[in-house]
């Protein structure tokens, strides 16, 4: 691989905390120059998860540099990934001083492959006998938790159960999409697994937990001995208890043979399908978006909120996403409850209407319920580990399951201390799930670090997308900075004069900043922001 040292820019081109995008002639690609400390550095420039554009992103004064879409963070001295949803690092470009020039050693391989495969820092093996790490669970929680033991040199033998008949995929895409080639979404191909002596086990369901033996049943009848144990099973939807919710084309959607079932369903429907989404969750929201695109549908969404998402946005902006949808043709029957599903005349096992509580009646071909899910933990039942009312496993600031030594809980499952506040929280989504793996991974190998990073999900519906960065839980107020009607705002929720989250559309990176404020402590108050104050001006930088 071939190196050349190139003149990419002058000392006095960058402010201190500042990154611009460089083209590099030659190449047909861009890389990242900033300053960050004094220190000038170069990296990759896109996000090594959708390849979102850094230099619109935030670099931190402690030394991180983090994107603009979706939050994911890499290291500014390194470009190691640090935090995700990304999985792979950036790419580091030595960067020389020339005088006042700013040279930077530049292959064009390197530019065109714009990321790095994070190292394996156990080397080359063999792995070491009498360690084991046993991950239940191959969403992204188990995935990220195994990717991040051998990042950090762990060097024993690691092994994840999966109940899936796949490799662990990028399972937001689901209700996105709902039609999906299952292997265009693998995270981690077999042979990257092979590499990092990572064994997985597919259509592998754990059903018990004997903790006194240290060993994981399996419904074949398997026992799996293990040194240390992460729960990483995620969540399972929610099932209405009413009468015809086990009738033909009645839909959840948590795997991939869900979402081509329900496409499957939807397309067969001669003349166009009659669709009802139950439940106004983000989930339920994205499905019924993705539905309406399908040719000829009618889409109706029966929610029990007056608006979507009312109670974390807020009726301002929940009413705005609703409007959104309806003018995409989508119907609602919001403040309305489900009384039972009935079966076509002429098809005595498929669904045929949806019945309210009012009495309302109104015809379906297809019905997603879209209520929300609960932790999956049925397995630990007689396992000794206490669960939470909503079966959920209490953790600590590194993921230990509260009462023992050798067991970790996370993703969906855990309930966890929310950063910089220490409340208790549970958090159902992608990227907080691979980030609970990291600072699980950290512990198990002797690194424990304090977990610092603030809960960030987003949601992409008809084309707009959502961020929301920390944890709104007890907000009082809203404080609006631009224009909620037109989907250009950020949204911000307060308790007093504490600012505790943001949601933001056509605003990037304010979602990005506000987290990174938050953890740092600096976040303006809700006065300051009430009086027009701007995150993207507050500097972080010492």
């Amino acid at each position: 691989m071939s190196a050349s040292l190139l003149h990419l820019g002058n000392v006095n081109d960058l402010r201190e905390g500042e990154m611009k995008e460089i083209e590099v002639e030659g190449t047909g690609g861009k890389i990242l120059l900033y300053r960050h400390k004094g220190t000038y550095r170069a990296t990759s420039n896109k996000c090594t998860h959708y390849g979102a554009p850094l230099k619109n992103g935030v670099l931190t004064s402690d030394g991180h540099i983090v994107c603009p879409w979706h939050g994911a963070c890499f290291s500014a001295e390194t470009g190691d990934i640090e935090d995700g949803p990304a999985l792979d690092s950036l790419i580091r470009y030595a960067v020389h001083l020339d005088g006042d020039r700013i040279m930077v050693e530049v292959s064009p391989e390197e530019v065109k492959a714009n990321r790095r495969i994070p190292m394996c820092k156990m080397g080359q093996g063999p792995v070491e006998k009498g360690k084991a790490v046993v991950i239940v669970g191959g969403g992204s929680g188990g995935m990220v938790t195994a990717d991040a033991l051998r990042e950090v040199g762990y060097n024993g033998s690691i092994r994840i159960l999966s109940e899936e008949p796949h490799l662990p995929i990028d399972r937001i895409k689901l209700s996105k999409m709902l039609q999906v080639d299952v292997n265009k979404l693998i995270l981690r191909s077999s042979d990257y697994l092979k590499d990092r002596f990572i064994d997985i086990s597919t259509s592998t369901e754990v059903t018990k937990v004997d903790r006194e033996a240290k060993v994981v049943h399996t419904r074949s009848g398997e026992k799996v001995p293990y040194d240390t144990l992460v729960l990483a099973t995620g969540g399972k939807p929610r099932v209405l208890p009413i009468e015809g919710v086990k009738l033909g084309n009645v839909f959840t959607l948590r795997h991939a043979k869900d979402g081509n079932a329900i496409y499957k369903a939807i397309t067969s429907v001669e003349g166009g399908a009659k669709v009802v989404v139950v439940g106004s969750s983000f989930i339920g929201m994205e499905v019924a978006a993705t539905a309406s695109a399908i040719e000829g549908t009618k889409v109706t969404v029966v929610g029990m909120e007056t608006v979507p998402f009312a109670r974390i946005l807020g009726s301002k902006v929940g009413g705005a996403f609703q409007k959104l949808h309806e003018s995409k043709g989508i119907q609602f029957q919001m403040e309305a409850a489900l009384s039972h599903l009935e079966a076509r005349t002429e098809a005595s096992d498929q669904v045929g209407s949806v019945v309210l509580k009012s009495g309302q009646k109104f015809d379906a071909d297809v019905v997603v319920l879209g209520v929300g899910v609960a932790p999956a933990t049925d397995y630990l039942q007689g396992s000794g580990l206490d669960l939470e009312k909503d079966g959920s496993l209490r953790v600590d600031e590194h993921f230990k399951v509260q009462g023992t030594e050798d067991i970790y809980a996370v993703g969906d499952i855990a309930t966890f201390p929310v950063p910089c506040k220490g409340d208790m929280t549970r958090i159902e989504h992608w990227a907080v799930a691979q980030n609970h793996g990291r600072a699980a991974a950290n512990a198990i190998a002797g690194q424990p670090m304090a977990y610092e990073k603030i809960p960030f999900f987003w949601t992409a519906q008809h084309g707009i997308n959502l961020r929301y960065a920390g944890s709104g839980i007890g907000y009082d107020n809203v404080i609006v900075q631009g224009d909620v009607e037109g989907l250009k705002f950020a949204a911000f929720y307060t308790k007093g004069e504490e600012v505790l989250a943001v949601a933001t559309i056509g605003k990037d990176p304010v979602a990005t900043k506000v987290a990174e404020l938050l953890r740092l402590g600096q976040m303006p108050t809700a006065s300051e922001l009430k009086a027009g104050k701007d995150v993207l001006e507050v500097s972080d930088q010492n």
